[in-house]
């Protein structure tokens, strides 16, 4: 049985919610795979989901902020494992005990699975990543329009599903590199109307992998409602199967060009365990470090538990192509394009050249923006020339009135 698997890009969305960070620390959020400038110290309080707080090395808060954590990803403190809003992340309170060729789980021992509801249909799988946030595959929203679309959390059987397990998208993401046709970039985040409560049993948020964490050799797990052989139909109940992570090499053997350096890839060459219709968004869990962390998202495959068929799940990408910021917050814009100084880059915003203002800063990490208005919206390019060419990169603002 061979899993396809979809991309995990932790760096698809950072959120700006650094008003600590920048009025208690004189600080700046940045995404969490770039770095701060020389003389600043980081923080992993103080903003928002998948950022760090980049602030003067001498600057003393001027409120009642928290010590900094010192892990990376979802680790906010030494040898705690939790999410960015603080919840416990990857520990269920229910063991499974799983069979390896797949069967029915044991209820609520994946307790970050969500089903993903089109009116009061079950469309695809989903993991709790956050209180408010839910991973998931781009490929399952051929229409984004969040008002039809539900997340069902705590369920094991699908034909029971109270009103309290149902709750309302605020947003649909998907990522913006996203192919139908190669599947590239299948990703997507969902964020809810309303936090959830991560210490109810059966409703937690499965950890994200730090940085070039390496999955390879390992036996992890695959969830789902979806078919158990092809063209079959759904499960009402959550089943589970073990897969191996297969290493690079013996994946494109089998695949070929339709793996990207930022996929891994997870399955059996002989066949018969895998995901099937009705599985795809769900996650591909890893269990490290004593807790279960999101590897990859189901994608793709050809039909069902068949022979030769591999798997593919992500790495972490550390691209950041889009972002939100609320109104009135300081936001930092990394430039993904690196190695120049200062004076080669240009920044430019819906093809409009950028000077250095009281409202905006070009800096060494970035453009830094002072009091985001609803007018900021819009593609903002670093372009950086030296005497061989140039290259640019483009990060997508939105503002938004609160998140």
């Amino acid at each position: 049985m061979f899993l396809c698997l979809g991309v995990i890009l932790a760096g698809l969305v950072a959120i700006a919610e650094g008003s600590v960070c920048a009025t208690s620390y004189k600080g700046a959020c940045i995404d969490i795979f770039s770095t701060c400038p020389s003389g600043y110290v980081q923080s992993y309080s103080h903003c928002g989901f998948l950022e760090l707080c980049c602030y003067p090395q001498h600057s003393t808060s001027t409120g009642t902020g928290t010590g900094t954590g010192t892990g990376t990803g979802s680790h906010t403190g030494t040898g705690s494992h939790q999410t960015s809003s603080g919840a416990q992340c990857g520990i269920p309170d229910v063991t499974s005990h799983r069979i390896v060729g797949g069967t029915v789980a044991t209820a609520h021992a994946y307790p970050w699975q969500v089903s993903l509801r089109y009116g009061s249909h079950h469309m695809c799988g989903g993991t709790i990543i956050d209180s408010q946030w839910i991973l998931t595959a781009a490929h399952c929203f051929e229409d984004t329009t969040h008002s039809y679309w539900t997340v069902a959390t705590g369920i094991h059987d699908r034909g029971h599903i109270y009103r309290s397990q149902v709750h309302s998208v605020r947003n649909v993401i998907v990522h913006t590199g996203y192919s139908s046709r190669s599947n590239h970039n299948d990703i997507a985040l969902i964020k809810l109307d309303k936090p959830l409560d991560l210490t109810d049993s059966t409703t937690k948020a499965a950890c994200l992998p730090n940085k070039y964490e390496d999955f390879d050799g390992l036996v992890c797990t695959v969830t789902g409602w979806g078919a158990l052989h092809t063209d079959g139909p759904g499960t009402r109940l959550l089943n589970e199967v073990d897969v191996p992570i297969m290493d690079s090499n013996r994946c494109k053997y089998y695949l070929g060009n339709v793996i990207y350096g930022s996929n891994i890839c997870a399955g059996y060459n002989q066949g018969g365990r895998d995901a099937c219709q009705g599985d795809s968004g769900g996650p591909l869990v890893c269990k490290k470090d004593s807790v279960y962390k999101i590897t990859g998202v189901v994608s793709w495959g050809y039909g069902c538990a068949q022979k030769t068929c591999t798997g593919k799940a992500p790495l972490i990408n550390n691209s950041t192509n889009h972002m939100y910021a609320t109104h009135k917050t300081t936001l930092l814009i990394p430039c993904h394009v690196t190695g120049y100084p200062l004076p080669y880059v240009t920044w430019t915003v819906n093809g409009s050249r950028i000077s250095n203002n009281d409202k905006f800063l070009v800096r060494e990490d970035g453009l830094l923006i002072q009091r985001v208005a609803y007018t900021d919206h819009g593609n903002y390019t670093c372009t950086v020339r030296n005497i061989i060419g140039s290259d640019n990169s483009t990060v997508t603002l939105d503002v938004m009135k609160s998140l």
